[in-house]
């Protein structure tokens, strides 16, 4: 340093650079970490935590629990785990054509899954908006936390133990079917309510299928 135009020092500046270069070439073609091997992981863990947050809202949404910091860690967890989902999916894209798996299905599952943590706060939100006839709409939150819950707990299942391929839940997935499940509607906000629900319950079967799809493709690839 305090002889700059030493050639001595120039030529261990050029042998530090040529040795970097070399293993930087060396992990990143001979011995690279592609971004796809570790989706699999995080397919899981969103999965995981989607349904723990499901768990959580049902108690919300029933008035089992006055506390909503259950609630709140839940959803902040599957904000963690749909944020670190996008991010590799970033990456990935960065990395060579021929390394890209699945990219649309990835893309439409973190959408459907950021659409389920929507339509949970739309119902939440319904609710308090209309005190009034609560016990009746809280029979269909009910079910629908626990169809939702079942139907992420067997995508889940399915990932963790190779079986045949998950079946779409049988289970209203149309709007404008759900509205018309009751006849005599006597709580006020009924039918937007049954909308929320059948949006809900279509994310949530559309996530199912979506996952074990894409688990298929990295088997296939990997």
């Amino acid at each position: 340093m305090l002889l700059p135009s030493s050639t001595h020092l120039i030529n261990e500046r050029l042998i530090d650079t040529a040795a970097g270069v070399a293993i930087a070439s060396l992990f990143s073609f001979v011995l690279p970490s592609w971004e796809y091997r570790a989706l699999p992981q995080l397919i899981r863990n969103v999965l995981r935590q989607n349904q723990r947050y499901i768990e959580a809202s049902r108690g919300l949404l029933q008035a089992e629990v006055a506390d909503d910091f259950i609630y709140r860690l839940c959803r902040k967890r599957i904000m963690d785990c749909l944020a670190e989902l996008g991010a590799a999916l970033v990456r990935m894209l960065d990395e060579p054509v021929s390394k890209h798996r699945s990219v649309e299905d990835i893309n439409q599952f973190i959408a459907r899954n950021y659409l389920v943590v929507a339509h949970v706060a739309a119902i939440r939100l319904l609710l308090r908006s209309h005190p009034e006839g609560l016990p009746e709409a809280s029979v269909d939150v009910e079910r629908a936390c626990d169809r939702v819950r079942d139907t992420l707990a067997q995508a889940l299942q399915s990932l963790e133990r190779p079986a045949p391929p998950i079946e779409q839940p049988e289970m209203v997935t149309d709007p404008r079917h759900t509205c018309a499940l009751s006849e005599k509607e006597t709580w006020p906000a009924r039918r937007l309510l049954q909308r929320h629900i059948g949006l809900l319950q279509a994310d949530a079967a559309d996530i199912a299928v979506r996952s074990v799809t894409i688990d298929r493709i990295l088997r296939l690839h990997d």
